[in-house]
């Protein structure tokens, strides 16, 4: 998946995304890993003022997972910490941490940090199987202090994705019958996200480090319907 800004921003910088994984796995019913990743991307190859733009932006993700399989149920669970998930279809990404020499238009990066877990569960029956889903996400900020020009510009210096968002959250429970070579499954999902509120000064309530200082919840709901075939 692209980064911020489309796929240039990685070539430009000429180094691959580099992800590290180890797994144990004694027996089919147990599985556990962890991954490490490290990114660097280059936002710009030359400024809005015709200059040479060289400063990268770099980023580390972890994460770890569980497996358990039984003869009733299975479980999962996975927790990630990403700086500039966005490529990760995450919210987050980097935001601009200062420019540095205005007449040229030379910009620093920093990258915003975010956090997620997720867990799943599900009967294993060969006609009838229950599950449900949970997941959630927050906007953890930056360690870097964000240009002061991002936020008064509407947030034009960040290159993320929900930057207005504090935190969301998603639970989905489904049922899905099998017939032969039929399957009918139902979900439904309940999904809420917090976003930022605005500011007596007329921004948004985000800090200097981008995180969100209030937030209002906004949910939805989606039922969802589907047949198969196997064949």
């Amino acid at each position: 998946f692209a980064s911020p800004g489309g796929y240039a921003s990685l070539s430009n910088s000429m180094t691959p995304d580099m992800q590290l994984q180890f797994q144990l796995s004694p027996s089919e019913a147990f599985l556990v890993g962890v991954t490490g990743g490290y990114k660097t991307l280059l936002p710009r190859l030359q400024t809005d003022n015709a200059y040479e733009a060289e400063n990268l932006v770099s980023s580390f993700t972890s994460n770890a997972f569980i497996r358990v399989k039984t003869k009733p149920v299975t479980f999962k669970v996975q927790g990630i910490f990403a700086q500039n998930a966005y490529d990760g279809l995450m919210i987050g990404g980097f935001a601009v941490k200062d420019i540095v020499d205005p007449a040229k238009d030379y910009r620093t990066y920093t990258p915003v940090n975010t956090m997620s877990a997720w867990m799943d569960i599900h009967t294993n029956g060969k006609k009838w199987q229950a599950g449900v889903f949970a997941g959630y996400s927050q906007n953890l900020g930056s360690a870097d202090e964000i240009a002061d020009t991002v936020f008064s510009s509407g947030l034009h210096g960040t290159y993320m994705r929900g930057a207005n968002i504090d935190y969301l959250y998603r639970v989905s429970p489904r049922v899905i019958f099998n017939a032969g070579k039929f399957r009918i499954a139902g979900e439904f999902e309940y999904t809420a996200a917090a976003y930022a509120t605005s500011a007596d000064t007329g921004g948004l309530n985000i800090d200097e480090f981008g995180k969100i200082t209030d937030s209002e919840l906004v949910a939805n709901y989606r039922l969802l319907m589907s047949v198969y075939y196997f064949f």
